[in-house]
């Protein structure tokens, strides 16, 4: 993959200005979002499909982090001996679901820490770093 962006640069700027619209409208929202307050009744399942489906979308309709990904992926891979490319893109899951682990182990163990007003600032902080970043990678990579 990391070769057809490379090889077919209107594919990259494709991904690059869709994937930068995403994270505009990504970064609005969490910068919109209202913070529910202790107590309120919420869905725990429609919290749980929003969360995944935010969570899908910064993962893989970031343009910079698909980008990155196919070329390290692509490069990393040439150094692999022959053979043992299952090996490496194990590892490279096994380290995914680890770091998400331990961040959602961290989450759980400080979550009553994360007070409404807490979480309005890390949804905006959050909201403005996804905006900057899209300021940023969306220039850099069309021009």
């Amino acid at each position: 993959a990391g070769a057809v962006l490379e090889a077919m640069p209107g594919i990259r700027k494709a991904v690059l200005l869709i994937g930068g619209h995403v994270l505009m409208l990504m970064g609005f929202k969490l910068i919109k979002a209202k913070v529910a307050e202790r107590g309120e009744e919420s869905s725990a399942r429609a919290s749980l499909w929003r969360s995944t489906v935010a969570a899908f979308a910064v993962s893989w309709l970031n343009p910079q982090a698909i980008i990155d990904a196919t070329i390290l992926l692509g490069a990393a891979q040439a150094s692999v001996p022959p053979g043992t490319d299952w090996l490496f893109m194990g590892g490279m899951a096994m380290a995914s679901c680890l770091w998400f682990t331990c961040l959602t182990l961290i989450v759980s163990l400080l979550g009553d820490r994360f007070t409404p007003r807490v979480l309005r600032w890390v949804n905006v902080l959050c909201g403005i770093g996804l905006f900057l970043f899209m300021l940023y990678v969306v220039p850099f990579g069309v021009t």
